[in-house]
């Protein structure tokens, strides 16, 4: 478990909001976040704003150095590359505000985000945390990564925001979580506390970031988090994450089925013809409203194939791993 950070001894401070921005290797995407908050319609002395860099490269400390006359209340930290959730327990020893609220360097809050904050939370008194609106691009890349929520109940890290007393009881982000799910895991930890409330008027603008089209093999590997999730939280889970297991599994189902029956049928034949009927499946689920050239759609489908028959047996040694012999730690792994 999280150590809890020391609270700040200080006297009462005008500050309300702190904002943590977790950063990586983005110093592209970073000054474009930085500029959003210092046009926040919010009070400029009322919040105050923690980047948390978790790479130790130098870059975001200039690109962040380069706001100071522009963001009142500006903190730079980097404990070094030790993961989301690691770096962003860092930032709560030195936050002053009574909410804290979350972003990304590669997410764009609305001018009046912190204000729709604020006013969400004193409109809700009994409410943990609240729940704003995340949107992408209509149309983007094929090899990108755009959450989206737009009718809550997802618990996106980038526009999630909590009450500072409810971090404090639940201590705060588990650090055994590297990369994925550590938001949903504080999510659930909050809702023990109280609700957390769906405010559409909190909005955040996540572009769509270009990815590494391996990155989509690597997204096997967040099935760790997620049986790490199940072992603490089981029911909610299922519920949270298991129409996405169940549609991962019948696809990779569909995989082997076209693979072995193609081959048992009619040879080399047969498999060819059952990848091709598996290539037009996967075209027609994924490849809608997406920008690719041939080169990228045939990267896209030779990988997703290949992951789809794999699925099974990460899925079956992580649950086995995680939930039978109780992994204690998870090395580190390259975010996306």
């Amino acid at each position: 478990m999280a150590r809890v950070p020391k609270k700040n001894s200080k006297k009462p401070s005008a500050i309300v909001i702190t904002i943590v921005l977790a950063a990586f290797k983005r110093t592209d995407l970073l000054p474009h976040a930085l500029n959003a908050i210092a046009r926040q319609d919010f009070p400029s002395s009322r919040f105050e704003l923690i980047v948390v860099d978790d790479t130790a490269s130098g870059q975001n400390k200039k690109v962040t150095d380069s706001f100071k006359g522009k963001i009142t209340n500006l903190i730079f930290i980097s404990p070094g590359h030790q993961g989301a959730a690691k770096a962003r327990i860092k930032a709560f020893a030195q936050a002053k505000g009574d909410i804290i609220a979350f972003t990304d360097e590669d997410t764009l809050p609305k001018k009046d985000w912190l204000s729709q904050i604020k006013k969400a939370f004193d409109a809700h008194p009994e409410a943990a945390g609240i729940e704003g609106k995340v949107y992408t691009d209509t149309i983007k890349p094929l090899f990108s990564n755009a959450p989206e929520n737009l009718h809550g109940g997802i618990y996106i890290g980038c526009n999630t925001h909590y009450r500072r007393a409810v971090l404090e009881k639940v201590n705060y982000y588990d650090p055994e979580f590297y990369f994925w799910r550590e938001d949903t895991n504080l999510a659930f930890k909050a809702l023990t506390q109280g609700k957390i409330i769906f405010v559409p008027e909190v909005v955040t603008h996540h572009p769509a970031k270009s990815i590494a089209p391996v990155s989509l093999w690597k997204n096997l590997h967040h099935l760790k988090d997620d049986m790490l999730l199940f072992r603490r939280f089981p029911q909610k889970t299922v519920s949270f994450v298991g129409r996405e297991w169940i549609r991962h599994a019948g696809v990779s189902a569909m995989a082997w089925l076209l693979v072995l029956a193609g081959y048992a049928l009619d040879g080399w034949i047969g498999l060819a013809l059952g990848i091709i009927i598996y290539g037009i499946f996967r075209t027609l689920l994924n490849l809608q409203k997406k920008r690719f050239t041939f080169k990228e759609g045939a990267q896209f489908l030779f990988i997703t194939f290949v992951r789809d028959l794999a699925f099974p047996f990460y899925f079956v040694y992580y649950l086995i791993t995680v939930n039978v012999f109780n992994t204690p730690d998870f090395s580190p792994r390259m975010a996306q």
